[in-house]
């Protein structure tokens, strides 16, 4: 509990004339509302006497300063020097003692509408009228997928209530990584959101949006500051595209490919690209890309496999993704069986060197254990794996403490038990 007290006391003596005063002051200020101070309580109003606590308070002249507003001879809130408070007689006690029933330590120039403390256990209360406003942030958010590459990013900020005026000052950016970041511009959003732009400049990194003050804001914040809000992993050195999905099923004489991709960024074109040995890729077709798009966007494309599929019993695929730039990646490489309700194994590249790919077409969903050995069949790697029905692709990595030489790959499960001859030269 923490009293605040005028810094000066009158004699009990004195007080029936201060009385006086304040009643002939309240009767002056009462005709005019502007200006006045609505007090509102929580569930009970009994926290000071006389009761009820809420209500009109209304300017009577200045303490320390600032304008205090007085409710009838026995409630008042007052600037102390260092806190507002409303303060009224104590029913512990009896007398106008100027108990503090609630305080707010913000320094505005009026009080403030809100974040008041609670003494005496009193219920919270809120200001309105000529008061400070107060509201409370509650979050700052991404708004664009993470991570990115793009050259703007935006921020949602949130608020407890409406918000009027916001600035780029009141904002401060953490980066680690990145140079040139900037706060480009704020904008207003519907209801209490408003939206921050930021330039992510060069390089790869992090970009975090901070609130840092609410100089030259329509509102003060009960929150603390500075709020630190959400960030951004920028990376400028790959492809801005997300491909999720890619796969592909034979029907008759057509291969029949889709994939899916969550983001886009000013990806031009996707080029189809097809293996009869896995490892010797030509361009089928082009399919071209959204450009700028965000969220899941689905792609198909058949191809003809009259001329090839005789060649053999399998068909390798995998997606050039170039974006605008002329940058490209390469998707994951799928195998497609032309042979229906069997398996079809292949290891790739052969011979290998740090990394192996398994290629797995399965005609059901297995639980597979996967094996390198040796000439004198000492286990050197395993994996284990569910395939699943279709294609399924298996990598085997950290390879290269391997000497150059002879290998066996075992493949089996319940269905499964195939060995493939492999060679490592470096």
């Amino acid at each position: 509990m923490q009293n605040f007290y005028p810094p000066f006391q009158f004699k009990k003596s004195t007080r029936r004339i201060i009385l006086l005063i304040v009643f002939s002051g309240f009767f002056t200020y009462s005709s005019f509302a502007q200006g006045n101070v609505i007090l509102s309580t929580g569930a009970f109003d009994n926290c000071m006497a006389p009761t009820p606590n809420s209500g009109t308070y209304i300017p009577s002249g200045t303490m320390n300063g600032k304008t205090q507003y007085v409710k009838g001879a026995s409630l008042r809130i007052i600037w102390t020097g260092t806190a507002w408070a409303v303060q009224g007689e104590d029913p512990a006690i009896g007398g106008i003692n100027w108990s503090t029933g609630w305080h707010n330590n913000s320094n505005t120039a009026k009080p403030p509408s809100d974040c008041w403390i609670a003494d005496f256990g009193c219920f919270p209360i809120t200001l309105s009228g000529d008061a400070a406003l107060f509201t409370t942030l509650n979050s700052i958010d991404r708004v664009n997928p993470n991570p990115t590459a793009l050259n703007t990013i935006n921020f949602k900020v949130s608020f407890s209530t409406s918000v009027t005026t916001i600035l780029t000052s009141n904002f401060t950016l953490s980066t680690t990584g990145v140079t040139g970041a900037s706060i480009a511009s704020v904008s207003k959003l519907a209801g209490n959101d408003w939206n921050v732009a930021v330039n992510t400049g060069s390089g790869n990194g992090t970009i975090r949006l901070n609130m840092a003050n609410t100089t030259g804001a329509s509102h003060a914040l009960c929150s603390a500051l500075p709020f630190a809000g959400a960030s951004y992993t920028v990376n400028k050195s790959s492809l801005p595209l997300q491909l999720i999905s890619f796969a592909g099923i034979i029907q008759q004489e057509k291969t029949i490919l889709s994939w899916t991709t969550t983001i886009e960024v000013n990806t031009k074109y996707f080029e189809v690209q097809r293996s009869i040995n896995g490892s010797s890729f030509n361009m089928v077709d082009n399919v071209s890309a959204a450009g700028n798009y965000i969220g899941q966007r689905n792609y198909q494309y058949t191809d003809d496999i009259t001329s090839v599929r005789k060649q053999s019993p399998a068909l390798w695929y995998r997606l050039k993704m170039i974006d605008k730039d002329g940058k490209f990646n390469y998707s994951n490489i799928i195998m497609i069986n032309s042979k229906k309700n069997t398996a079809l194994i292949t290891a790739l590249p052969n011979p290998f060197g740090k990394h192996l790919s398994v290629f797995i077409e399965s005609a059901q969903q297995a639980a597979t254990t996967i094996t390198l050995h040796d000439l004198s069949g000492k286990m050197l790697n395993t994996q284990k794996v569910i395939l699943k029905p279709g294609s399924n692709t298996i990598r085997l990595n950290q390879l290269n403490a391997l000497s150059n030489g002879n290998y066996i790959l075992k493949v089996q499960n319940a269905q499964l038990n195939e060995t493939i001859r492999l060679q490592k030269a470096d």
